[in-house]
């Protein structure tokens, strides 16, 4: 009857093993597939994330966007030709999407830096968004909108994860898709 009962315990622990060796190699794939995922990410050019501050009103009564150059509320820390090409790329995701310049209803896009931090290996900017009704001037929306990009990448990914934060905003609030 020990044996017997020897047996089951080694039979209980080889299962206890083996559920927790399927565990394990869950967790480590899961860990692999979420740093996989930000290094596709990265490699596009940047990564973005967006957290809003006042809620985002439904977007979908504007037809366009009037798109007012971001503010430098960094100083020193962000040189002028960076904030430039910073501008750049959000108005071209906006002209790409067919939404800039304004006509008809039009949203006002308007925004500063308020963060930016560049090491050697990572590199981020942070902008506050204020989105705003053209014919009453109501805000309908603030948001902070993340840009980061992760080892020997520069300010130009940082750049694109911007513009592909302010295009998430857009389509978060329901923003027309873009026209023909």
């Amino acid at each position: 009857m020990n044996q017997e009962h020897m047996r089951e315990s080694l039979d209980v622990a080889r299962s206890s093993g083996t559920i927790l060796a399927l565990v394990a190699s869950c967790m480590f794939l899961a860990g692999c597939a979420m740093a996989a995922h930000k290094a596709i990410q990265s490699a596009r050019g940047g990564i973005s994330d967006i957290l809003v501050i006042e809620p985002i009103q439904s977007l979908d009564r504007y037809d366009t966007v009037d798109f007012v150059p971001l503010e430098n509320d960094v100083g020193a820390n962000l040189s002028e030709t960076v904030l430039e090409e910073l501008n750049s790329r959000i108005k071209r995701e906006l002209i790409i999407r067919n939404i800039y310049p304004p006509r008809g209803r039009v949203l006002v896009f308007s925004g500063r830096i308020i963060h930016i931090e560049t090491t050697t290996l990572h590199k981020e900017a942070i902008i506050r968004v204020k989105l705003t009704d053209y014919a009453t001037g109501n805000t309908v929306g603030i948001a902070n909108i993340t840009g980061e990009a992760g080892g020997v990448s520069d300010l130009d990914d940082v750049a694109n994860g911007l513009a592909d934060g302010v295009a998430a905003l857009l389509q978060q609030g329901k923003f027309p898709q873009p026209r023909p």
